[in-house]
C-alpha cells in the first residue's frame, strides 16, 4: 500500500491537472484515479475489488427483489420444475478447473490510468504486451538465480553433426551459462542425423512450446535440407498436412531480408504475424512491400501499436505516406499520427456511430473484393440470390460514390488543426484505381469551361467536386 501511494503522489506531482481526478473509494476509502468526468464524485467504488463486489451485491438484491414477485415466483417454479424432472442440480462450489479468468476490468482501469498520464490513448493490448514483456524479463532473471543458485538442472538439446555440436533448444539456459561465466554446462544430444533431432524436438514442443515462426523454420529445414514431402513431415510429427503447409506458407511469403530481420530480432514477430500478414491477405500486398516496410521500421525499437499505425498508413494511405517511412521519416509520420484526435469524446454520439459505419464498410467491401473471384462459387442457388442482391447494390452504387465524394470533400475542408501527412498534401490516391472504379481527387476531374477540350478527361459516375483533404481515406 505504501508502494501505492509513492507512485500515486509522483504522478500527481508531475502531472498536477489530474488532481482533479483523483477520488477516494467509498467502500474501502482507499484513493485512486478516475476519469475526467466521474470527477468530483463521491459515490464511486474502487477498480481493486470494491467496485466488482458492489456490482455482485446490487446484482444479488435485484434478484431476491423480482423473484419476490408473482412473475418470478412463476418463473423460479418452472425453474425448480426443470431441476426435478431432470434430476441434475448444480454445485454449490464447482471446482475451478483450467487457468484463472485474466482481470480484464484492472487491465481496462491501468489502461485508462496511463491514457491519462500520457496524454493519449493506450489500449488494452498494449497493457497486456507491457505486462508479457515484465513477465518474460522477471522469468529471465528468475533462471539466472535458480542457475547461480542450483546450477543447470535440465541438458542443452542439440544434433551432433559432422563434429560439430549444433544447439536446438536450451539458448536461454546457455545465454545465462554465459553471463555467469560457466565453463561447463550440461548437453544432451538428440542424435547425429539432423531430420530425426528436429523431429525429436518437434514432438516435445507440446510440452515445451515453440513460437509458431520457429516450428515454421524447422520445417522448412526438413522440406528443403532432407527432402521431406508434406506427408512425411505429417505422419512422422502426427499432424494434419494443413497443420504443416500453413507453417511451410508462412516461410515461403518471407523473402529472405524478412527472414533475417526477424530471426535477428530487428523487427518483433508479433506485428508481422498479426498486423502485416492482414495486409497480405485482404490489401494483396507483395513481398517487396512487406520489405520495403520491415526494412524501414527494423531496428527503431517501435511499440506493437506504433508498427500498426504506421501499418495502416503505409498500406492504405497515400504513396507520399509510403514514401515518407521508405526515406526513414518515421518520427514524422508518427507525430502525424499524434495530432489525430483518438479520444471518441471528441465526437458526438451519432458521430461514433457514422465512424463505426465507416469502418464496416471499408472491411466488407475488401472483404467482398476478395471473395468474388473465388472458384469455390458455383452453385445455381448461390448464382440466383447473388443476382439479385449485387443488382440492388449496383442500382445504389452512384448515388453512394456522390455521397462519400461529398463527405470526403466536406470533411477534407473542414478545420482540424492537424498537419498534411509527411510527404505530400494526401490527395494521391493509394493505388491505381480500376476502370470500372470511381475516382477521387482533385485531378480526376473533368476541365470546365473552355479548357475542356475532346480529349478531356471522362468524369466518372460518382464525381462531385474536388476532393482537398487533410487526412488521408485511411
Amino acid at each position: 500500500m505504501k508502494q501505492y501511494y509513492v507512485v500515486l503522489r509522483s504522478v500527481l506531482r508531475s502531472r498536477p491537472h489530474l488532481r482533479r481526478c483523483l477520488n477516494g473509494c467509498r467502500h474501502c476509502r482507499i484513493f485512486f484515479s478516475t476519469h475526467p468526468r466521474n470527477a468530483r464524485r463521491s459515490d464511486l467504488r474502487c477498480p481493486f475489488g470494491c467496485r466488482e463486489a458492489h456490482r455482485k451485491r446490487r446484482s444479488t438484491e435485484r434478484s431476491v427483489a423480482y423473484y419476490a414477485t408473482a412473475e418470478g415466483k412463476v418463473k423460479k417454479k418452472m425453474q425448480n420444475g426443470k431441476r426435478v424432472r431432470g434430476g441434475v442440480r448444480a454445485e454449490a462450489n464447482p471446482p475451478v478447473t483450467g487457468a484463472l479468468p485474466s482481470p480484464a476490468g484492472m487491465v481496462s482501469y491501468v489502461a485508462m490510468v496511463a491514457s491519462l498520464i500520457e496524454g493519449r490513448r493506450v489500449r488494452e493490448e498494449d497493457i497486456f504486451q507491457l505486462l508479457l514483456r515484465a513477465m518474460r524479463q522477471h522469468s529471465m532473471a528468475r533462471l539466472l538465480a535458480s542457475i547461480a543458485e542450483r546450477g543447470i538442472e535440465e541438458a542443452l538439446e542439440g544434433v551432433d553433426a559432422a563434429g560439430t555440436s549444433i544447439l536446438l533448444n536450451g539458448f536461454k539456459r546457455y545465454r545465462c551459462a554465459l553471463k555467469l561465466r560457466l565453463r561447463m554446462a550440461p548437453y544432451a544430444s538428440l542424435g547425429e542425423d539432423e531430420a530425426a533431432a528436429i523431429i525429436t524436438l518437434l514432438r516435445m514442443s507440446n510440452d515445451r512450446s515453440l513460437t509458431i515462426l520457429e516450428q515454421a523454420r524447422f520445417l522448412e529445414e526438413l522440406r528443403q535440407r532432407n527432402a521431406m514431402t508434406v506427408a512425411d513431415i505429417a505422419g512422422r510429427l502426427s499432424r494434419s498436412k494443413s497443420w504443416v503447409s500453413m507453417r511451410l506458407g508462412l516461410m515461403a511469403g518471407m523473402s529472405a531480408v524478412v527472414r533475417e530481420k526477424l530471426f535477428r530480432g530487428g523487427f518483433p514477430a508479433y506485428p508481422y504475424m498479426y498486423t502485416l500478414r492482414q495486409f497480405m491477405r485482404m490489401n494483396g500486398a507483395g513481398k517487396q512491400d512487406i520489405e520495403d516496410f520491415v526494412v524501414a521500421l527494423a531496428g527503431k525499437k517501435l511499440s506493437v501499436r506504433e508498427i500498426e499505425q504506421l501499418a495502416h498508413g503505409y498500406f492504405r494511405g497515400p504513396a507520399s505516406f509510403r514514401e515518407a517511412i521508405r526515406q526513414g521519416h518515421v518520427a514524422l509520420a508518427l507525430d502525424w499520427f499524434r495530432q489525430v484526435p483518438e479520444d471518441p469524446d471528441g465526437c458526438n454520439e451519432f458521430e461514433r456511430v457514422l465512424l463505426k459505419d465507416l469502418e464496416i464498410t471499408q472491411k466488407y467491401i475488401q472483404r467482398v473484393m476478395g471473395k468474388s473471384e473465388d472458384r469455390r462459387l458455383q452453385t445455381p442457388a448461390f448464382f440466383a440470390q447473388a443476382h439479385l442482391l449485387t443488382a440492388g447494390i449496383l442500382s445504389q452504387a452512384r448515388a453512394f460514390f456522390q455521397v462519400m465524394r461529398k463527405l470526403h470533400d466536406r470533411c477534407g475542408q473542414a478545420p482540424s488543426g492537424i498537419s498534411p501527412p509527411p510527404g505530400g498534401d494526401g490527395t494521391q490516391p493509394d493505388r491505381a484505381s480500376t476502370p470500372d472504379q470511381p475516382q477521387h481527387g482533385r485531378s480526376h476531374h473533368p476541365a470546365k469551361g473552355p479548357e475542356a477540350g475532346p480529349h478531356a478527361p471522362r468524369q466518372d459516375p460518382g464525381g462531385s467536386g474536388s476532393a482537398r483533404a487533410a487526412l488521408p481515406g485511411m
